[in-house]
């Protein structure tokens, strides 16, 4: 898996992001819209490092409001099966992202340093104050 992030993606000042019921979720010195996506999967999740204490990371990127669901789903893709934790905001309960079982990866402590970001699951503090209402993601939908 490549971890690696642009340097464009880094600000060093603290990019906040909201569901898009305005739930706080996420603090980050990352511009998520510049972070590098997974190309192997369909859903082209942002991959977001996550911070992880006493390394470079430590003030990478920092979730809040956001609850793991309890049982895993399982992804059929490709090259194999994928088990997936879904993360849901806190107020509105609407899936945001994912982590990968730990067992998809050589290092399990990898499955901890990283989320997966749905698009258009996340505001930007600047878009709301300027206003701006994101169309609601396909995937958020209960159209088919």
């Amino acid at each position: 898996m490549d971890k690696e992030v642009p340097d464009s993606s880094f600000v060093g000042a603290a990019n906040t992001y909201h569901c898009m019921c305005t739930t706080f979720l996420l603090a980050t010195i990352y511009q998520v819209d510049a972070l590098p996506t997974r190309k192997e999967s369909k859903d082209g999740a942002i991959i977001l490092p996550l911070s992880r204490p006493g390394t470079v990371e430590a003030d990478a990127a920092a979730l809040h409001n956001v609850i793991a669901d309890r049982k895993t789903i399982v992804v059929r893709r490709k090259d194999g099966l994928e088990k997936r934790t879904l993360l849901r905001c806190g107020r509105c309960n609407l899936v945001v992202g994912y982590k990968l079982d730990g067992s998809q990866f050589e290092d399990s402590a990898v499955a901890d340093s990283v989320v997966y970001i749905l698009p258009g699951a996340l505001v930007s503090t600047a878009d709301m104050k300027s206003g701006r209402k994101p169309a609601l993601p396909l995937w958020a939908t209960t159209e088919t």
